[in-house]
């Protein structure tokens, strides 16, 4: 069964941008067809990425299994369909965040949408807590796919967690071990980890800094992403982090994204969901979209994964 969102027909002339130095004209919504990074194949090893040998071992297996394929990415700018957090894996918001235009440090972003970020996504599924881990500012240029800048937008197919590493991450946030601060929403999520009926997920609240014309956001549709067919589990260890998945090609996937996003439109997307398994792991990767200049400035963008229990699920 084909998935697909209806598309608004524009009629009008959208007025001229700007970008930097750069002039751009915002275009109508139109899907694009882009080449997108996945993997050939999985890795037969751990790698311990505190170590420089893990270090270098991790970046040549990213660049000895890089596999180009084309791709149709739908656009869902103007769409009169918009899919679904629990059904699709991924949803387009509203959310003006007031300041945001008046950060210019990466603690200033950080002391504004950490709190709206956890206010975001209570809200939006009725969590009973919500905690903010994992904050990333993105602002510059990233050269190839097996660059690790973690300024960078990552332009591979990619899975923050696998499901193991999820468990891990928000067992390390109930058990103290990451460094956060102190809140009601992390005593109630400490209290309520592991209690019977509690849900535990990891939502991602990826937001534009600035209007993204250089390396936008695209995401796969859960409902054709097929884990048990394509996903390829990466054991490896950081101070953060345990384990991601990356993925292979399969004709199937179905991706989109949100030309010309904007602050105020975040995207939210779950990287873990304890309900089936953990297997709501969103696959996602920045892209090229060829109908804009190449050498515009970097995308500025902020994402922050947002730990989360819901109560009492069926």
């Amino acid at each position: 069964m084909q998935i697909y969102f209806k598309q608004l027909l524009f009629l009008k002339t959208f007025a001229p941008k700007i970008a930097g130095k750069n002039k751009v004209i915002s275009l109508a919504p139109t899907n694009t067809r882009a080449t997108i990074h996945y993997s050939k194949y999985g890795p037969n090893k751990f790698f311990d990425c505190t170590t420089s040998k893990g270090t270098i071992a991790y970046d040549k297996y990213l660049t000895e299994s890089i596999d180009l394929h084309s791709v149709t990415i739908r656009d869902l700018r103007g769409s009169l369909e918009q899919p679904e957090l629990f059904k699709d894996g991924f949803t387009f918001l509203k959310d003006k965040v007031e300041g945001l235009e008046h950060c210019k440090e990466y603690d200033d972003y950080a002391k504004l949408l950490r709190p709206a970020a956890e206010k975001l996504v209570k809200e939006k599924i009725g969590a009973a807590t919500t905690v903010a881990f994992g904050l990333r500012r993105r602002f510059k240029v990233n050269r190839s796919p097996t660059e690790q800048d973690q300024s960078a937008p990552v332009p591979r197919v990619h899975s923050d967690w696998s499901p193991e590493g999820a468990e891990k991450i928000l067992k390390d946030i109930a058990d103290s071990k990451l460094q956060l601060p102190q809140s009601e929403n992390l005593e109630t999520f400490k209290k309520l980890y592991g209690e019977p009926g509690s849900r535990l997920l990891i939502i991602n609240v990826w937001r534009p800094l600035k209007n993204v014309y250089r390396d936008p956001l695209a995401i796969c549709n859960w409902r054709s992403a097929q884990p048990k067919k394509n996903a390829l589990k990466v054991d490896f260890f950081s101070p953060t982090r345990r384990g991601c998945l990356q993925w292979l090609h399969i004709k199937e996937h179905q991706w989109f994204y949100h030309s010309e996003q904007t602050p105020d439109t975040p995207v939210m997307f779950l990287q873990y969901d304890s309900k089936i398994n953990g297997h709501y792991t969103i696959p996602h990767t920045s892209f090229s979209d060829p109908k804009y200049p190449k050498d515009l400035p970097p995308r500025e963008s902020f994402e922050i994964r947002v730990a989360a229990i819901l109560r009492d699920q069926n």
